[in-house]
């Protein structure tokens, strides 16, 4: 018990410490003998642990996503009263916020090898989709959104968050986040929401095809 105790308190060092630099720094100026010496442990330890820096990552990000996909899940599922555009502006939002606090996200996931990136995505991406596809099907039963596929629009809906993700990862901030946000849902809207109720642009016009 005792020795079990102390080796997740060595992990959970080596986590906070990599946690610390990778805010600090680029992804590649991050070593892991840097990590070992923050965490006060051998670069060996490091290594009882995670395979790799790409791999100390990743469980970081899996580890921060924790909390994320807990609201998501009570906005999508638990709280059903909400309308259910209300709730998809709050996923799209959250998801492109999550990507501009960790910039390096979409550069490691272009380097990892395939079963690295499925050992993080694959969870993530069947719980969001079916946060989406179960807030899609609650609109469209209501009549608050136009009838569609609900898997094909939450599969979009992901592959448009994802493809933002991948624009200027290193210079994103909060402010271009939400800008992405607000176009990502600016198309989404023109297809799901009535006419009467469709997202209007940044200078409160509507689309072209809105007012003939």
């Amino acid at each position: 018990m005792l020795r079990e105790k102390s080796k997740q308190r060595r992990r959970r060092a080596i986590l906070d410490s990599a946690a610390t630099l990778f805010a600090a720094r680029s992804y590649h100026d991050v070593l892991l003998e840097d990590v070992a010496a923050a965490a006060e442990v051998a670069k060996g330890t490091v290594y009882l642990y995670f395979k790799s820096k790409e791999h100390l990552y990743l469980t970081l990000v899996r580890e921060a996503l924790g909390p994320m996909l807990d609201d998501l899940h009570r906005r999508a599922i638990e709280q059903e009263d909400l309308p259910a555009w209300e709730t998809l502006q709050q996923i799209v939002r959250t998801l492109m916020m999550f990507s501009a606090e960790h910039p390096a996200l979409q550069e490691v996931l272009r380097v990892t090898s395939q079963v690295s990136r499925e050992a993080v995505m694959r969870d993530l991406h069947e719980q969001l989709t079916t946060m989406l596809e179960k807030t899609l099907e609650r609109g469209m039963a209501r009549g608050e959104l136009a009838e569609a596929d609900p898997r094909v629009i939450a599969q979009m809906v992901l592959g448009m968050v994802n493809k933002c993700g991948m624009i200027n990862p290193k210079n994103r901030t909060r402010q271009t986040a939400e800008k992405l946000s607000e176009q990502v849902l600016q198309f989404i809207g023109n297809g799901l929401l009535p006419r009467n109720t469709a997202p209007q642009s940044s200078n409160g016009q509507r689309n072209e095809h809105e007012r003939n």
